[in-house]
Parts: structure tokens; sequence; C-alpha cells
């Protein structure tokens, strides 16, 4: 098991690029996956490394049954919210000609 960082304005915590962070109610970046920690201290640790936004009191840490990353099955089976991944990945698909 392993676990999802969330917060009830940004959602679920999707990663990292160049610094900046990505969030499902922000900006979902094209992705479709969220990654996860090996446990809740893992997760608090990393929070505190953000250089705004970084205590953990503020977010929710929830139990995922995954590896390295949470897909949109797994964060729904874990009552996360979904409906932004989901709607990135079907824009993903009209995108690769998946549907029309």
């Amino acid at each position: 098991m392993r676990v999802v960082i969330t917060h009830p304005e940004f959602g679920a915590y999707i990663g990292s690029f160049l610094g900046l962070g990505f969030w499902t109610n922000m900006d979902c970046a094209g992705q479709t996956e969220c990654v996860t920690f090996a446990d809740e201290t893992d997760a608090r640790d990393f929070i505190k490394t953000w250089s705004e936004n970084n205590d953990p009191v503020a977010y929710s840490f929830v139990t995922v049954n995954a590896s390295s990353w949470a897909d949109i099955a797994t964060l729904k089976a874990a009552g996360i919210d979904t409906v932004a991944l989901e709607r990135e990945s079907l824009t993903a698909c009209v995108q690769e000609g998946w549907y029309s």
C-alpha cells in the first residue's frame, strides 16, 4: 500500500515538473495518474520541502493499492475524486484520434 497527497481545494497531488506542482483540481498538465509515496511520513516530509503551502497539516493522506503511480481506477477505489483526470484522459484519447 502507498499514499496519495490530497488537499480540499487543490485536489490530489499529481507530481512536479521543473519546480511546479500539479494538482487534479488546478492543472492536470495532461497527466492521468498521481504519484504515490511509501507512507504518510514520506509524504509529509516531501510537503515540507515545498517553498509555499508546505504545512502537512493542510493535507490529507489517502492509502491506495498502487505502485509508484496511482491510475484513475485506483484513485476511485480509494475514494479520491477523479473527474479532472478522466477529462484529461478523454482529451488525450480524442487528440490521438481514438474518439471523434
